[in-house]
């Protein structure tokens, strides 16, 4: 977003990863109580940041043993397909694929 919005680094601060992490987890964790056996789970967030990716994933993936991730690769048009390095995980970045900063996981509940 801060590609289209930059005063949003502005506004933000470092503190706030952490807030938004266990918001997310919160969140998370909420659908992961309503979601049937079977059932997917999509997290999908407007940023790079690690803390709000790649950690909330590993948090989530180390509290709800219940639930294995998803590849998503198969799911996305060639290009994008091809760029990314890991198929469970999707992240799109500003430089390289002209696109805001976005990140993507999915669960199925087992």
């Amino acid at each position: 977003m801060i590609r289209r919005l930059p005063e949003i680094k502005w506004r933000r601060k470092e503190e706030e990863l952490v807030t938004f992490q266990e918001l997310q987890l919160e969140l998370l964790a909420a659908a992961a109580r309503l979601l049937p056996v079977g059932g997917k789970l999509l997290y999908a967030v407007c940023t790079t940041e690690p803390e709000e990716t790649v950690a909330v994933v590993e948090k989530f993936n180390n509290r709800w043993t219940g639930f294995e991730l998803e590849p998503l690769q198969l799911l996305l048009p060639p290009l994008l397909r091809a760029a990314q390095d890991d198929p469970d995980k999707v992240i799109l970045w500003p430089h390289r694929h002209s696109l805001d900063g976005f990140f993507m996981a999915m669960w199925r509940k087992k």
